[in-house]
């Protein structure tokens, strides 16, 4: 009787519910791991982050879910660079069409940006394309988690219940998202706003894996939209302050439009 509240006898496996108990887990004890051992700043994190979260999910998640870890939104290698690119020219586009929105009603206004001196400041360009690196990779461990892992896991576990596939999926992008929400709520000025905003994002990003069960359109979008608030636009990206930018932008605009200090997912325009 115990044994069937943990296993799936079916498929023996556990059930996806402790299967997403057990990798969240995992992940959360190894962040804390590399937290307290390291101490990094948020580049370092980005990249600690990286190496507890792939590896993990594709290991060990491959491991307790006894199946091939491509499947965690890799299936298929053939179209991923191009829909990649195609995903980081969607979220690159919507916060440039989101800025000029801001600049047209003056809620922000450029100060200054790379090529204003006699010669380029090519620190702020050297970071910028750091900050471009860190943002591909929080764009590859966030959507393998959120969505290649728990969401896919949610699917399985609710179509198991005998509700229909599609309605499965509907249900674990809505649970899924929440879930990368609250992942997101430690973020420096958080507010109410900002978790809607991240809740209606992960829906968003969600899409593309349910229709294709590949994660690089999701992975794309992901990136360039982080990458456009802070690397292009010097805006905030979730609540943390990015330093290195292509355009310096002030913001004074009203806080429910623009995000204030957590930055656009913080406002109505986001």
């Amino acid at each position: 009787m115990l044994s069937s509240f943990f296993l799936n006898q079916n498929e023996h496996r556990l059930r996806a519910g402790w299967r997403i108990v057990a990798m969240n887990l995992m992940i959360f004890i190894g962040l804390i791991f590399m937290q307290v051992v390291f101490q990094p700043n948020l580049g370092w994190s980005t990249l600690l982050n990286t190496l507890v979260i792939f590896p993990l999910v594709w290991w060990f998640g491959g491991w307790i879910d006894q199946r091939n870890p491509r499947h965690f939104g890799f299936e298929k290698l053939n179209g991923a660079i191009s829909e990649s690119f195609i995903g980081f020219g969607i979220g690159l586009t919507g916060i440039i069409g989101l800025c000029l929105i801001g600049f047209q009603q003056d809620w922000m206004q450029v100060n200054g940006h790379i090529f204003m001196g006699e010669t380029i400041d090519f620190s702020s360009f050297l970071h910028s394309l750091l900050f471009l690196l860190a943002m591909c990779l929080v764009g590859i461990y966030e959507e393998v988690w959120s969505r290649g892992y728990i969401m896919l896991n949610m699917a399985e576990g609710f179509f198991s219940k005998k509700w229909s596939r599609g309605f499965s999926w509907v249900l674990a992008a809505i649970f899924s998202s929440l879930l990368f929400s609250l992942m997101h709520g430690a973020n420096p000025n958080m507010n109410k706003l900002a978790a809607l905003n991240i809740l209606l994002a992960g829906l968003m990003l969600a899409y593309p894996f349910w229709k294709t069960g590949r994660l690089y359109l999701s992975i794309g979008i992901h990136a360039g939209w982080n990458y456009a608030q802070g690397g292009i636009f010097g805006l905030a990206v979730s609540g943390n302050a990015i330093r290195g930018n292509l355009i310096s932008t002030e913001v004074n605009g009203p806080e429910l439009w623009t995000g204030g200090a957590f930055g656009p997912e913080g406002g109505l325009l986001g």
